[in-house]
């Protein structure tokens, strides 16, 4: 499956850009008053960039390894294209409980939702 391949190196240029905007947090105040915890404020951002990026290795590995031939390859690619279209779903619901709606983000997690839990019944369905 090619698109998980593509779906992954997407989430690898994100999930990179999430580092460096947790790592920049503390120049966004450099002309204000900073808050009292700024050293903490950007771990949680950089912690939750760093998995993405073990989830979009593994996304690019796997699909490499599909591409390829691996044994057992299917298997694994299936459950990280479910795990990703969960984590997606989850993100969607939380970001659609929000007062001020982010449409960009919806949409982009509802697509990637879809993709992923689509390319995860596809490699899980039985070969024939």
């Amino acid at each position: 499956m090619l698109i998980v391949g593509i779906g992954g190196l997407a989430l690898f240029i994100a999930a990179i850009a999430v580092v460096v905007s947790g790592l920049g947090l503390a120049g966004r105040y450099a002309a204000v008053e900073p808050p009292p915890n700024l050293d903490q404020l950007g771990t949680p951002q950089i912690i939750g960039g760093l998995a993405l990026v073990l989830l979009s290795v593994g996304l690019i590995a796997g699909a490499g390894a599909l591409l390829t031939g691996v044994r057992g390859s299917r298997t694994a690619v299936a459950g990280l294209s479910a795990l990703t279209a969960i984590l997606a779903a989850v993100g969607f619901a939380m970001t659609f409980g929000q007062t001020r709606r982010d449409i960009v983000l919806l949409s982009a997690l509802g697509v990637t939702a879809l993709v992923f839990a689509g390319s995860a019944a596809v490699l899980a369905r039985l070969r024939r």
